[in-house]
């Protein structure tokens, strides 16, 4: 469906040859097979189905991350705050709830060719700033709702006008467009006044969606340099790649962070999952909502580096545009920007800091699993599980209120690695309680994870931010800017 030659950049064609305006999107037809083959899958209805209670969420992201629609506005971006949409009451309910027309603009609209979608639009004043913002489901067609035997209604019939699409670094298959509300219908969803709080269960969700385009991005580009290492010959064709013991450590590092990631992900998306069916604990609805933005913001950072060294691993021949290595890139690189880039999303983690009971969950949940580790197990992974302990302490304290200005940062990654880290013990532990043939390895891949993975430069470096922070906060301007001058706005 992905292959290069049934796949191609959307194409946008606003007017007919009368000269009326129609705004049809031609889309490519891996696009269109890739959306067909998700609904033959079940996707995303397996995860509202709940045929497998709260491992739904799991069964659904492992087709999904195999098979590797939002807005913004003009001013907002991730700032929902300065939403200038403005959605006016009709005064008519109809089953989907009171009616609304919304009137405004929205500078990125992914997913474009949808047939429906959810926006905040302003219902209280803009000195409001989010506590004004309502959610409200919006056709993007009307009628909404049709019989699948009727024609397809005009693109524009709910008044929302696309002006154009975006040339994106990558994701050039997806539609994405900048979008104009005329009086467009949509209609309210949950209380008036709380569209962020309703949203919330969206983002955190789509937040999971990133991480798991990132982990599918890394495993794809590492499954093309693994089998390279299987039939490519060196040394006048007389030995393979996967012979040679340089390149299979190569290739073995990015294992540990494929690995890392895999686990960190699934391991997050099982707690939505529990969360979603009401069996999820206090202490594991606290680690959720501290380890959503954690998870996004980790595989987006530490993704994107594995795939360029898998890409490395095939020498020229990676560099190809053919293999697929280029376009998993940049599609890839998107993920360390939409639903927040890593800066919104530190600043996300030390909010739910100011809830010491949140870290205080996080901590219990990770020492609890290092003192449940075998004695056997522990005494084989004791020095490794000393810098874990130590990252542990470190976090929580720079998580404390007052947080210093630039430890946020810094502190999303090392709760990345703490928590990857904490997972990855968790299978360790089970293969080596279960007698799993490479229980082994696993208590490698954890030993190596924490000593080689970057653990100990994150805690050095949430440590620099916390102890020297505020001379950086003074100089890093001058860095930037040069000397300081006072600005007229």
């Amino acid at each position: 469906m992905g292959s290069g030659n049934r796949v191609a950049p959307p194409r946008l064609v606003q007017y007919d040859q009368w000269g009326r305006r129609i705004d049809e999107l031609e889309t490519s037809e891996g696009w269109r097979d890739l959306k067909a083959f998700s609904q033959k899958e079940g996707i995303p209805g397996i995860f509202y189905e709940r045929k497998y209670k709260e491992h739904s969420r799991t069964y659904g992201f492992a087709k999904m991350v195999i098979m590797v629609g939002d807005s913004h506005e003009r001013p907002g971006g991730s700032d929902v705050s300065q939403t200038e949409t403005v959605a006016t009451p009709t005064g008519r309910i109809n089953a989907f709830g009171p009616t609304y027309t919304l009137n405004g603009f929205k500078w990125f609209s992914s997913a474009t060719d949808s047939h429906m979608s959810v926006a905040l639009a302003r219902t209280g004043s803009i000195k409001d700033g989010s506590r004004g913002l309502s959610l409200f489901l919006v056709p993007l067609r009307l009628p909404f709702l049709r019989s699948p035997s009727d024609p397809v209604p005009p693109s524009t019939s709910n008044n929302i006008f696309v002006h154009r699409l975006k040339n994106k670094i990558g994701t050039h298959t997806l539609p994405t467009a900048e979008l104009s509300l005329e009086s467009a219908e949509a209609y309210l969803i949950g209380n008036l006044n709380q569209g962020v709080k309703n949203i919330s269960p969206v983002l955190n969700i789509t937040r999971l969606w990133s991480a798991i385009a990132s982990v599918g991005g890394l495993r794809k580009c590492l499954a093309i340099a693994t089998a390279y290492a299987k039939v490519r010959t060196i040394s006048s064709g007389t030995r393979l790649l996967r012979d040679t013991p340089l390149h299979v450590s190569q290739l073995a590092q990015i294992n540990l962070l494929y690995r890392a990631l895999m686990h960190m992900t699934f391991g997050v998306i099982r707690l939505m999952g529990k969360s979603e069916c009401g069996v999820a604990d206090e202490g594991e609805l606290k680690r959720l909502r501290m380890l959503t933005p954690t998870v996004k913001a980790f595989a987006a950072e530490k993704a994107c580096a594995g795939m360029e060294e898998a890409m490395s691993a095939l020498g020229g021949a990676g560099y190809m545009e053919e293999n697929g290595f280029g376009r998993s890139i940049r599609d890839s690189l998107v993920e360390k920007i939409w639903e927040g880039t890593t800066t919104v999303l530190a600043l996300d983690l030390a909010r739910v800091a100011q809830d010491p009971t949140t870290t205080k969950a996080f901590a219990i949940w990770v020492q609890g699993v290092v003192s449940s580790c075998p004695s056997d197990l522990l005494q084989q992974l004791q020095e490794p599980l000393k810098i874990l302990t130590n990252a542990l302490d470190e976090l929580t304290a720079s998580l404390q209120k007052p947080i210093a200005p630039l430890v946020p940062r810094p502190a999303i990654i090392l709760t990345g690695y703490v928590a990857s880290t904490a997972f990855l013990l968790e299978h360790a532990m089970w293969a080596h309680i279960s007698g799993e043939s490479n229980r082994e390895t696993d208590a490698e891949v954890v030993r190596r994870w924490i000593v080689e993975g970057g653990m100990v430069a994150a805690i050095e470096d949430v440590k620099r931010a916390k102890g020297d922070g505020n001379k950086r906060v003074r100089s890093n301007p001058v860095i930037v800017f040069g000397q300081a001058v006072r600005a007229k706005l």
